[in-house]
């Protein structure tokens, strides 16, 4: 009897999200080393995906807990720019 395995397939789709998930963003701001993206609760999880899936080249990677998502810059001397393309992103001005 064959073994039961679990498999992801990969993803090669590109995500498409519509102006509702600016609904869930409250809060986006920085300080001198990190970019926080305050979410309704549920949230951060999807918005960390969003950010992840197509990143910026300022942005080095994401963390996603319940309502908030840390975002870390590439380079800390370019924190603005790192805010400003998680805006893009989001869609959230």
């Amino acid at each position: 009897m064959g073994k039961k395995v679990y498999c992801l397939q990969p993803e090669n789709t590109a995500v498409h999200f519509n102006s509702s998930i600016a609904s869930q963003i409250e809060l986006i701001t920085h300080n001198q080393s990190m970019v926080i993206v305050k979410t309704h609760a549920g949230s951060a999880q999807l918005v960390a995906r969003l950010i992840d899936f197509d990143p910026d080249p300022s942005i080095l990677g994401t963390v996603g807990g319940n309502d908030t998502v840390l975002i870390i810059p590439k380079s800390v001397e370019e924190i603005d720019l790192c805010e400003l393309a998680v805006r893009r992103r989001l869609g959230v001005f």
